[in-house]
């Protein structure tokens, strides 16, 4: 048997696995020829959560009474507290075990067996991977990967959800998100309200809206306001001149920046880095 993963008993910050009160998560590789001492056929239950994915070959499971034929490519899903025991495998079965505990998923109660879908397999062996080139990194890749294959089973055994609140920004709110972030990026370009709204994939008129809606000014305005914001930090550096100052934001010459900033600040770029010093 191999065990390719253990879940921490202590975790720094947000897990994957806090969402569904996971603990006690191990996945295990198991080779049926050679790990048979470690399979019992005697019946007995766990207090955790059991499924047992075939990867090749057969197993036929007793469980609660009923028997269940599992063939490579299937799941068999156990619950916490029902009895059940191997009762045969055929020669060269291989299998993976996930076993965890949880305290949120009392109500799954039913035995269950299906089909493996084949991101789960594809993970299985993402995280093998993983684990036999482990980089600083790996364990928290592993984990998340673990995680994602336990609740994919879960979903096919009946696992109940709540609606996601993340995705409640409207349209709107994110295109003037991506407008924000555009201009300050290109803060140092002559930047018209047509770049903007070119970039947002909408009209004019529509950019003109929003930004009116939630910045109380307009595109045009918005753009003055964060090219003097920038500018004025460029003076109160004292790193580059007027004349570079001027050239980095892009003007025409030193008098339409002098005008820009006049008209912006009250007075002269020079008299302002006067009254900075």
């Amino acid at each position: 048997m191999k065990i390719y993963f253990k879940q921490p008993d202590k975790t720094d910050g947000y897990s994957p696995f806090s969402v569904l009160k996971l603990r006690d998560c191990y996945l295990k590789h198991l080779i049926i020829d050679s790990d048979a001492s470690k399979i019992t056929s005697k019946p007995h239950h766990h207090n955790g959560f059991e499924i047992h994915i075939i990867e090749k070959g057969q197993q036929t499971y007793e469980a609660d009474g009923k028997l269940h034929c599992t063939n490579s490519g299937e799941f068999f899903f156990i619950p916490p507290f029902v009895k059940h025991r191997v009762l045969s495998s055929s020669p060269g079965t291989e299998k993976f075990s996930l076993v965890f505990s949880s305290t949120e998923l009392s109500y799954l109660t039913e035995c269950v067996s299906d089909i493996v879908p084949a991101r789960l397999l594809e993970n299985i062996y993402f995280i093998i991977n993983e684990y036999c080139n482990a980089t600083s990194l790996s364990e928290h890749i592993i984990q998340n990967s673990v995680c994602e294959c336990v609740i994919m089973l879960l979903r096919l055994c009946g696992l109940r959800e709540l609606a996601s609140d993340k995705n409640t920004e409207e349209p709107e709110d994110l295109r003037l998100d991506a407008a924000k972030a555009y201009i300050k990026d290109n803060i140092e370009s002559w930047l018209t309200v047509s770049d903007i709204a070119a970039y947002c994939h909408i009209s004019t008129k529509q950019i003109t809206r929003i930004f009116l809606k939630n910045e109380g000014i307009s595109p045009a305005q918005y753009i003055a306001k964060s090219r003097i914001d920038h500018i004025h930090k460029l003076l109160e550096s004292k790193e580059l001149s007027l004349r570079e100052i001027s050239e980095k934001m892009n003007f025409q010459n030193e008098y339409y920046f002098n005008t820009f900033v006049k008209k912006h600040l009250g007075m002269p770029p020079g008299e302002y880095r006067k009254m900075t010093k």
